[in-house]
């Protein structure tokens, strides 16, 4: 992981346009640094669209995506998967607050089955995206399929 982190945080992964880490031990720890290379870099990954955490235990860090996502530091990302990733009912707040300010503009793909919530905390996304000023506009796949 910090191999990586520092390819990113150095600007030399910019071409990236898909980032999996499906089954990568990532937890909010890992999130913080991916997500805080990218912030910290010049330019991001201006070309990554797909981004896939399935199974990583990146849920935990879900505040830190809304953060970036709001930076404009991952200006083409659509996809967005974390299916079984650990999401908690504390990450979607924390998540929520980045959808309201616009983290969701570009997003056309959204999967965030099997993290077990209950449909209060999936409500509070809903919310957050009804009281965006800005929306979801090209959100064309939500899934939050078994929510309890």
């Amino acid at each position: 992981m910090p191999l990586l982190v520092g390819a990113v945080r150095e600007g030399n992964l910019s071409g990236l346009r898909k980032l999996k880490l499906r089954c990568f031990p990532l937890g909010r720890e890992g999130m913080e640094s991916l997500i805080g290379s990218v912030i910290e870099s010049r330019d991001g990954l201006p070309l990554l669209k797909e981004l896939d955490l399935s199974e990583t235990r990146a849920g935990e860090g879900l505040v830190f995506l809304g953060m970036v996502l709001g930076f404009g530091k991952l200006k083409r990302l659509s996809t967005i998967s974390m299916i079984q990733c650990g999401i908690t009912a504390e990450a979607v707040r924390d998540f929520a607050v980045g959808v309201k300010a616009g983290a969701l503009v570009g997003v056309s793909s959204l999967i965030l089955s099997k993290n077990f919530l209950g449909v209060g905390s999936w409500g509070e996304l809903m919310e957050a995206i009804v009281d965006s000023e800005k929306g979801a506009p090209l959100l064309e796949e939500l899934s939050i399929l078994d929510p309890y």
